[in-house]
């Protein structure tokens, strides 16, 4: 599972309402930039926007340097592509459908009320399990 770094602490997340991991990267206009707040909780830091659609492999070098600090892109569907040359980048890409609090908590190695969100991967897919107790 990709981790912070010093280099890169935060994550991205396409979504169209804000609350869920919904959105086609060949489709986004801006990411949602999340990291440590400065009681170390993570939180919404900001939006930032993306290159329009339509420039081919330039745009997702545009979007490997807009996301320069972030650690992980989580996105719930990419061409391959772009998934190469994001990760080229050093930005991997994880492909789901869920929450965006509870996928970044469980990205951050946290979790609400003693329970922490597992997430499984097969590559570059991820997939949410309920969360489980922190102790398992």
């Amino acid at each position: 599972m990709p981790r912070p770094t010093g280099a890169r602490p935060n994550v991205a997340v396409l979504s169209a309402n804000g609350m869920d991991i919904d959105l086609h990267l060949g489709q986004a206009i801006k990411a949602l930039i999340y990291g440590h707040r400065e009681d170390g909780l993570p939180c919404l830091l900001q939006a930032r926007d993306l290159p329009e659609p339509g420039s081919g492999d330039t745009r997702w070098q545009q979007v490997a340097a807009i996301l320069d600090d972030c650690f992980v892109l989580l996105a719930a569907y990419a061409g391959k592509k772009p998934r190469e040359i994001l990760a080229s980048h050093g930005l991997p890409l994880l492909l789901m459908e869920d929450n965006v609090e509870g996928t970044v908590d469980a990205l951050y190695g946290g979790g609400r009320e003693g329970k922490r969100k597992k997430i499984k991967f097969f590559g570059d897919q991820a997939v949410s399990l309920e969360a489980q107790p922190q102790n398992e």
